[in-house]
């Protein structure tokens, strides 16, 4: 009597799940647009980003400027001890565009998982400083 092995139900394993949500982040950047489309108040903003460990040593820094026809990216990657976490300013940079405010620090922490099953967090903390320049206001929309 022959036996039929069992096999599983075929699955995307999870090297081909985060694949799919990284390339679906970048569509995502990709789609946003320049800075003139998403806030036409502005004409430049900087974002100062410091990645600092638990232990409170500097992992790295990095500058970005936007212009007024540049793509918009406001995810950074984490370079803490998880290898995958991923942090969005955009919520902030909104905020204080919003609110006509020039200049603004932000905090945020990773919370991603150090390993699968783990309970330990990253905890690599994000300081941001963001930086807006705004257009000059014209007579016609002073007007208005």
């Amino acid at each position: 009597m022959a036996f039929k092995k069992r096999r599983p139900h075929k699955r995307v394993n999870k090297n081909e799940v985060r694949l799919m949500e990284r390339a679906a982040q970048e569509r995502q950047v990709m789609s946003v647009g320049s800075l003139l489309t998403r806030f036409p108040s502005v004409s430049r903003l900087d974002i100062q980003m410091d990645f600092v460990s638990h232990h409170g040593h500097l992992l790295g820094s990095e500058h970005r400027t936007f212009e007024a026809n540049d793509l918009l990216n406001f995810f950074a990657d984490c370079p803490g001890r998880c290898g995958n976490g991923r942090m969005d300013v955009e919520a902030a940079v909104k905020q204080m565009i919003n609110n006509q405010q020039t200049s603004r620090d932000t905090n945020g922490t990773c919370k991603e998982t150090l390993f699968a099953g783990s309970s330990e967090t990253c905890d690599c903390e994000l300081r941001c400083k963001i930086t807006a320049q705004y257009a000059p206001v014209t007579a016609e929309e002073a007007k208005e």
